[in-house]
């Protein structure tokens, strides 16, 4: 077995990035989460990367995703991942007005136009990604610290199917994840500590993997039976 610990590139970034897309405007759930990006933002040191606000049950005005990428192009082609966690330390969060539930923060799989740029319709794209890789719930998440999210049998079946090895997470609330309308005003966000704080707050992704090993080569003695080539030390 061996570990792996990966992290987003802050500006400039070279082959991976983390940030936000975001959509405001005033209109009903519906249309917010299924709307097109009215901007995404990278470079913060510090950012609401889970964000959901409302003024009533059909009046919402604000809902963000955070991306989060990780390079894994220096894990070997044949490993195998078997356990992968993410951590992201946790500045503040708020809830209001929300009923608990599915004010959680999820995690799904991401897609993005750019390995190292975020631009507004990269909000569209990670509309329907509804399968949760990792979740916590809003009582579960403890500011001030590292919060981590264990990734589940579809989360270790998305990384062992990346064979660019660009690892490439959303993080969404409940309500948006699971197309699901919270019926009345309120808010829910948490704040993140991004890859530009260039501390020991940075986002991390962390890998355990088994590495294929690589065949003994074989040879043919005379005679004709198959034997190993021995190896001289």
């Amino acid at each position: 077995m061996a570990t792996i610990t990966l992290s987003p590139d802050p500006r400039p970034e070279i082959s991976s990035i983390d940030g936000i897309t975001i959509r405001q405007a005033t209109e009903t759930f519906s249309d917010i989460r299924d709307g097109v990006g009215t901007g995404a933002f990278n470079g913060n040191t510090q950012i609401y990367v889970v964000h959901l606000q409302s003024s009533g049950a059909t009046t919402f005005n604000n809902l963000r995703r955070g991306i989060f990428t990780f390079d894994g192009s220096a894990i070997p082609a044949g490993a195998t991942f078997t356990q992968a966690v993410i951590q992201l330390y946790v500045s503040n969060k708020g809830l209001s007005g929300y009923t608990a539930g599915n004010s959680s923060f999820d995690i799904t799989e991401a897609e993005l136009a750019s390995n190292t740029s975020l631009v507004a319709s990269d909000y569209e794209r990670n509309k329907d990604f509804t399968t949760a890789f990792a979740t916590l719930a809003y009582t579960g998440v403890t500011t001030g610290q590292y919060n981590t999210w264990t990734l589940n049998a579809s989360g270790l079946a998305y990384l062992n199917a990346k064979t660019d090895r660009n690892f490439k997470f959303c993080t969404k609330t409940g309500w948006d994840r699971s197309d699901t309308s919270p019926a009345t005003g309120g808010f829910v966000y948490y704040d993140v500590r991004m890859a530009d704080a260039k501390d020991a707050t940075i986002p991390k992704l962390i890998l355990t993997y088994e590495d294929t090993p690589t065949p003994t080569e074989k040879t043919r003695p005379i005679g004709g039976a198959i034997g190993y080539k021995r190896r001289h030390l």
